[in-house]
């Protein structure tokens, strides 16, 4: 991994595997799982996105935590720009981890609203694949539709995540 130093307060997350999806949803449906000072970014008028990312974290890559995997449900919404960059912000209304001192940190420290443990996170890198589990069974499949996932290992991304 390539060595990274935070600094102005931003966090240094060190992923090797990342897979998202956005969902146009009414935004009179998003619109009740955001606070009142937060408003959703509309593609059009009425219409918000939903996002779902999962992340694979390798030993190390966030802090001292073991490897584990995690998966958000976030909301798109408008960026506070007084601070320059980024010019891309979320609202996780949801978090789920492999990891629970992962899930005991984010709900102490960043207020985030998780979801229990999950039992497993199932990368198949070959097929571009993710499958999340918790002690019921699967809750969700992401697979990549195509066939290039692009090179995100080689980029720096910036983006403001609100709880």
């Amino acid at each position: 991994m390539t060595e990274h130093v935070a600094v102005d307060n931003l966090i240094i997350w060190e992923f090797d595997f990342a897979m998202t999806t956005f969902y146009e949803v009414d935004t009179d449906l998003i619109n009740p799982l955001l606070p009142k000072q937060i408003s959703p970014m509309e593609i059009v008028p009425g219409v918000s996105l939903l996002n779902i990312t999962a992340f694979n974290f390798p030993e190390g890559g966030l802090g001292h935590l073991p490897k584990f995997q995690e998966l958000i449900a976030s909301i798109v919404v408008t960026p506070d720009l007084s601070r320059g960059v980024p010019k891309f912000a979320m609202y996780v209304f949801s978090l789920g981890s492999t990891c629970q001192e992962h899930l005991d940190h984010s709900a102490n420290y960043y207020k985030l609203p998780s979801y229990k443990k999950l039992e497993y996170g199932k990368i198949n890198r070959a097929d571009n694949a993710i499958e999340f589990g918790d002690t019921d069974g699967s809750i969700l499949t992401m697979n990549n539709c195509g066939t290039n996932i692009g090179d995100f290992l080689g980029h720096e991304r910036y983006f403001q995540a609100f709880a």
